[in-house]
């Protein structure tokens, strides 16, 4: 109906209204999912720490003591405040890690295949 008033009526308004009503929908549904996953501010504020962190991690095959090491490491070039929250989430995303999730992280299936069986999971 909005287009066809465009088109018709040459009146773009109700298009316009449309486009404004959907977005504060979207919005409030955000909002709702938001509250009800919980909101981690420190994850998405260090996201791209944590990836690299990750991707030295298993670029370099790092177990033990080395990975502990690194991980330490990276979570002391964050604010202090957020380190043990950084280094929970940085442990909870090596946990995790699998083909599907080293998208965009400049690591190779083989390179995590490796690391995860220097790990014992693989």
């Amino acid at each position: 109906s909005a287009v066809l008033a465009i088109y018709e009526l040459n009146e773009p308004r109700p298009l316009a209204e449309l486009c404004v009503a959907s977005y504060l929908r979207t919005c409030a549904e955000y909002d709702a999912t938001v509250e009800a996953s919980g909101f981690n501010a420190v994850r998405v504020r260090y996201r791209q720490e944590r990836r690299a962190a990750i991707a030295e991690i298993v670029s370099e095959a790092l177990t033990g003591s080395a990975l502990a090491a690194r991980a330490q490491a990276a979570a002391e070039r964050i604010l202090a405040d957020d380190r043990a929250a950084f280094a929970q989430d940085l442990r909870e995303d090596l946990d995790m890690l699998s083909p599907a999730r080293i998208a965009g992280m400049g690591i190779t299936v083989a390179q995590l295949q490796h690391w995860l069986a220097a790990q014992g999971r693989g």
